[in-house]
């Protein structure tokens, strides 16, 4: 992410995806029921009587073709035509993302008797260019499962005629602007992969597409609501796509020279780091986009000096995850970072850097990375580079680990039934071990003839509720 220069307007931006949806809740009263006939098979045991278990003969599927649509602004929709011998229990859609492990399982509506339509509408923002894999899963009530054929869709954003131009690994997408334009954005790109991947010791081999919006208003109608105001530049690595506002007049400004370079950045960063553990700090890759894109500048080095002077520099740590949204912080989050990196680089030397970002490829910690590279822990090279700039310990603010209290009192000591042994203070109570009372003979313990007689009532009780609900509930459906 590349936070836009002051100058330029400000407009929101949002890498979104498909989430699960919570399944239909049941009704109350069902849910009293199977409560109620849960407890009761529990007090029986295991050596009562329960009823016999009614399986079902697997239903025999056959699928149609699957199809989806929709495109950017619009809701996706997903169907799937089947048919099935009996009503399943439930049917699903099942959507990927390429590049990502994890699959999202989704309730569909189902319509129709004998040949029935699964249906799902998906109003989640999904930025242009993510393609979607999907496919549904019909379970039957026995719990077999049938599987229908495999689909994909790839949201498109058709507000504007795109042209596209492709270079050895850069596609570029854009609508305004002549081919000089198109050629030297390609270009920069081109070499940026290439210098970022020599210097990560990785190797990029797929394309990596590029849309060029000419304005906020068509960024922000891409990337969607609901994040930071600030930017003028995304990347998402798991569908290798950048994102990025320059107006083909500023084609040969410093700002193409860097805003390409710092976004292409993030997915050769993503190469190098990429494990299903552990995520490198967000410090580390902003801080390695803006050194590589544009170094520690003079006016990042100022935002870095004020804050040590009026003593509102922010910690690596709470830089680990998204940036803070007040404009001056987030700009200070960004100078934060390639101070950090620029230090890194000047205390340990380059090779150091690279070592560190490479070793995340192996799902290490934060701390056995840092210290694998720096021969310290993150508080370690934390302190350091708070002392190469100057900066006190920053104060801490939020939730604190509340202080040990005392011991309450009957808590010293170390006989059965007390607390955990613990010195005894000034004038604490002698206390003795509290002894359970042993069992009467014919008292209602377990066992004995007056708790069977309880246990009775209690099953009885159950029982006749259990059937008073079912009842209610038949009514209900009728």
């Amino acid at each position: 992410m590349r936070p836009m220069r002051p100058m330029h307007p400000m407009h929101p931006m949002n890498p979104s995806s498909v989430r699960r949806r919570a399944p239909s809740p049941v009704r109350p009263r069902t849910l009293a029921t199977l409560a109620a006939l849960a407890l009761l098979g529990g007090l029986l045991g295991p050596t009562g009587l329960r009823p016999s278990p009614v399986v079902a003969a697997s239903a025999q599927v056959t699928f149609e073709q699957p199809s989806a649509s929709g495109r950017l602004g619009a809701a996706l929709v997903f169907r799937q035509p089947f048919s099935a011998s009996s009503a399943p229990a439930r049917v699903e859609l099942l959507t990927q993302v390429p590049g990502e492990a994890t699959t999202l399982v989704t309730p569909a509506v189902v319509t129709g008797r004998g040949s029935s339509l699964a249906t799902v509408t998906d109003e989640e923002h999904v930025v242009p260019n993510t393609t979607i894999g999907y496919r549904f899963r019909v379970v039957a009530a026995d719990g077999t499962a049938s599987l229908g054929p495999s689909g994909s869709i790839t949201v498109t954003d058709a507000r504007y005629s795109w042209h596209t131009l492709v270079g050895k690994l850069v596609r570029l997408h854009w609508y305004d602007g002549d081919a000089t334009f198109a050629q030297k954005a390609v270009r920069i790109g081109d070499d940026a992969v290439a210098r970022v991947a020599k210097l990560l010791g990785v190797t990029e081999t797929q394309p990596i597409d590029f849309f060029i919006y000419d304005s906020a208003e068509g960024l922000d109608g891409a990337l969607g609501p609901g994040t930071s105001e600030f930017v003028a530049g995304q990347a998402i690595p798991s569908i290798r796509t950048l994102f990025a506002e320059i107006d083909p007049d500023q084609i040969d400004s410093d700002w193409v020279s860097t805003v390409i370079p710092h976004e292409l950045t993030h997915l050769v960063f993503d190469t190098a780091t990429h494990n299903p553990i552990n995520a490198p700090p967000l410090w580390l890759n902003e801080g390695l986009a803006v050194y590589e894109s544009e170094g520690d500048d003079a006016a990042d080095q100022g935002r870095v000096r004020a804050a040590v002077a009026n003593g509102t520099i922010m910690p690596l740590t709470s830089l680990e995850g998204p940036f803070p949204e007040r404009q001056d912080l987030f700009y200070l989050s960004y100078a934060e970072a390639v101070s950090a990196v620029d230090y890194l680089v000047t205390a340990y030397g380059q090779p150091k850097l690279v070592a560190l970002i490479r070793s995340y490829a192996g799902g290490v910690t934060d701390d056995e990375a840092f210290s694998s590279a720096t021969g310290g822990d993150v508080a370690a090279f934390q302190a350091a580079w708070l002392g190469h700039i100057g900066a006190a310990r920053p104060t801490a603010y939020g939730p604190l680990q509340a202080p040990p209290g005392a011991t309450p009192p009957g808590w010293e000591g170390s006989g059965a039934g007390m607390g955990p042994a613990a010195t005894p203070g000034p004038g604490a109570p002698s206390v003795a071990p509290v002894q359970a009372p042993s069992q009467a003979p014919g008292s209602s313990g377990s066992g004995s003839p007056l708790g069977l007689v309880v246990a009775v009532i209690v099953l009885a009780v159950l029982f006749g509720a259990g059937l008073l609900l079912i009842r209610r509930d038949r009514r209900a459906a009728r």
